[in-house]
């Protein structure tokens, strides 16, 4: 007999035997969940999760709202990454964790399920999407300083927030033909910025990849792997929207001063 697995149902306390000794042919009735102390702790966690990824988020957009020096390049990358990731928090992870707590079955019906899986399929993707436009954008201006001008950086982030018909232009390499200087300050900065891509990309292959490859690996072999590690997988992709704003933010010292500033004048 198969026994049903994910985050909560494998810490919760087993309900009590019930023996049927009429002869009816009657359906009993499914005894009610319960979770153990340690599947309330996860579910506080999980909730607490929910709230921090969306307030983090939330904090970050208001953050460049607030301040002018923001409302340009690379920043509106940044914008979109928190608005992806807000949504996430906001639209998919509530509903995520009652998926969880009702052993891993839809109860709620088939159009908010529909809603529910298209939310989570585009805000995810969304997400994504900008966490590869934030690491191109570092890439090229610190590889191609010179080509990778504000107008062409401006070019190619309208372009990976919202993609033409035509594919936008990306710097080609060689060119310009100038001498250039750099101070030690500038390659300081592009030394940071290529440590804040690396750990990006990172955090993100640590979140992302054991999920993908167990939806593409599963079906491909007929495995199935247990429903616990799936939800694992799961929940740990989603605590990449959490991540993201803290990678950023923790390598920019002009976000971090605007933030703070932003916390004390609201006490």
């Amino acid at each position: 007999m198969d026994l049903p697995g994910n985050l909560t149902t494998f810490l919760s306390t087993p309900p009590p035997l019930e023996t049927n000794l009429s002869l009816s042919t009657e359906e009993p009735r499914p005894s009610p969940f319960r979770l153990s102390a340690l599947g309330v702790l996860l579910l506080i966690l999980l909730g607490c999760l929910v709230a921090a990824t969306f307030s983090w988020n939330i904090l970050v957009l208001a953050t460049i709202a607030r301040v002018r020096t923001f409302h340009r390049v690379p920043h509106n990358l940044v914008a979109s990454m928190a608005v992806s990731d807000a949504l996430v928090a906001a639209l998919v992870m509530p509903l995520s964790l009652v998926h969880e707590l009702s052993g891993r079955r839809w109860r709620l019906g088939r159009w908010p399920c529909q809603l529910w899986v298209t939310c989570d399929v585009l805000c995810c993707t969304a997400s994504i999407w900008s966490v590869m436009g934030i690491a191109l954008d570092r890439y090229w201006s610190t590889t191609r300083h010179l080509e990778y001008t504000p107008r062409a950086r401006r070019r190619a982030a309208n372009g990976l927030i919202r993609p033409p018909a035509q594919e936008p232009r990306t710097p080609a390499p060689g060119g310009g033909g100038k001498a250039s200087f750099q101070a030690e300050g500038d390659t300081w900065r592009e030394q940071k910025a290529a440590v804040m891509v690396g750990i990006l990309i990172g955090v993100f292959v640590v979140c992302w990849v054991p999920f993908f490859v167990t939806e593409l690996v599963g079906p491909l072999c007929s495995c199935d792997p247990p429903a616990t590690w799936k939800s694992v997988f799961l929940w740990l992709g989603y605590s990449n929207s959490f991540l993201n704003p803290l990678i950023y933010t923790a390598f920019n010292k002009s976000y971090k001063d605007a933030i703070k500033g932003l916390i004390l004048k609201h006490h």
